[in-house]
């Protein structure tokens, strides 16, 4: 089962007194114990029993190793004067081949209402679903036959944005079918000549009529990237009522939607953007650029090869320098036999050591399983708006924080070194 990334809360400052003739701050410390009350958030259908849940002191010194079941608290009283710990899960999901283990150094998990979440700062889902409606489009005085080469209408459904591409060329007909819920919003849009088109729906007698004959200008936007990043695979997503996410409507989807500019979307009647947009370079190394908000900005930090250096590296030796970025969190992947491992840390702690870290586990859950030497799978770092390390996770694991406030924006860097 896929686990978290994230984003956190205002970032708290630990103002320490000088206790010292030279007054160097002092390091602050727990008095001596650690209250814990965390839940793995489940929510498939079928979930596994439990999940092994270990905690560390950053010198290895292992304060809990349990065997809990899933959504459900798991409560404890760690002693311990270390600030920050070691927080690994080991889990595997009903149809996983595979265990995954996770582990967050130097974390303080002590407000942690849930395991962090992935990705929960997505309002919603950045990937297409598929449906069939029935809509005539008609008056399109002076527009030429050819222009409906590329006729997309686009609406939603439930609580997910959908759309369907028509397949009739040269005209100006778009026979869809099927059933709908009604009182959205439709959206029209002619790519070649970036126009659009809001129609509130009435489906009254199954069919209904939109008129194109008045249609307003599309806006568009280009992400300026270095040379050896492609073409945009973006995804738009419009939030047309903040309060009801299923009148949300998907805006642009790239790859059949294709523009000279990176993206086109409309201006009206939209509340929130929802902008997902990734970029590939030939080397395997993915960049990707969230944003939400009531405006689309291109101007985001490109975490061009210019700005983060990695050593060589050996199966148990992962380290990986910034230069002039300071990223809220890094992770690497490995795969070592039967165990998926992930690793999330602060950009500043430098370097990853899974095999020790497996070792120093000794996790009940991988006994008698095959835990060959961890071989690199992926690096990834992430730069949160206005969000630390701490924060990162803080705000992935506080349901009620991913409610009530939105991240504005997050960038992305991949780098695969095997599939």
């Amino acid at each position: 089962m896929k686990t978290p990334r994230a984003i956190v809360f205002p970032i708290l400052f630990l103002l320490s007194q000088s206790c010292s003739k030279n007054n160097s701050p002092q390091k602050p410390i727990r008095t001596d114990s650690l209250n814990l009350s965390v839940t793995y958030a489940d929510t498939s259908r079928n979930p596994p029993p439990n999940f092994e849940l270990l905690v560390q002191e950053p010198g290895g010194k292992l304060l809990l190793d349990t065997l809990a079941p899933v959504n459900t608290p798991v409560v404890a009283t760690l002693r311990t004067s270390d600030m920050l710990v070691n927080v690994t899960t080991v889990y595997m999901g009903k149809n996983d081949t595979a265990f995954t283990v996770r582990s967050w150094l130097g974390v303080d998990p002590s407000s942690w209402q849930t395991l962090p979440i992935d990705n929960a700062f997505v309002v919603l889902s950045p990937w297409p679903l598929f449906t069939t409606h029935q809509t005539h489009v008609e008056n399109v005085p002076g527009f030429p036959p050819a222009v409906f080469n590329h006729n997309y209408v686009w609406f939603s459904d439930a609580d997910m944005p959908v759309f369907l591409a028509s397949n009739t060329q040269y005209t100006s007909d778009i026979l869809l079918t099927g059933s709908f819920a009604g009182n959205n919003y439709l959206y029209s849009f002619i790519p070649s000549l970036g126009l659009y088109n809001f129609h509130v729906q009435n489906w009254a007698n199954g069919t209904d009529t939109v008129d194109l004959s008045h249609m307003d200008t599309m806006r568009q936007v280009n992400f300026p990237r270095p040379s050896q990043y492609g073409e945009c695979y973006c995804v738009l997503n419009g939030i047309m009522d903040t309060t009801d996410h299923s009148k949300s409507i998907m805006l642009y989807f790239s790859p059949f939607t294709p523009t000279t500019a990176d993206m086109e979307y409309p201006v009206k009647y939209v509340q929130k953007f929802q902008v997902h947009a990734t970029f590939s370079a030939p080397d395997s190394t993915q960049v990707t650029y969230y944003s939400y908000g009531s405006a689309i900005s291109s101007n985001f930090l490109f975490p061009d090869p210019s700005r983060y250096a990695i050593t060589p590296y050996q199966n148990d030796n992962f380290s990986i320098k910034f230069n002039n970025l300071s990223p809220t969190f890094y992770e690497t992947q490995w795969k070592a036999g039967k165990v998926n491992l992930y690793i999330y840390s602060s950009p500043d702690s430098g370097v990853h050591h899974p095999q020790a870290l497996l070792a120093s586990l000794n996790a009940q859950k991988l006994k008698g399983q095959v835990v060959a030497p961890p071989e690199p799978v992926q690096m990834s770092f992430e730069t949160i708006a206005e969000m630390n390390y701490a924060q990162f996770f803080g705000y992935l694991s506080s349901p009620s924080l991913i409610t009530n406030r939105r991240v504005t924006s997050a960038v992305r860097l991949l780098k695969k070194f095997q599939n």
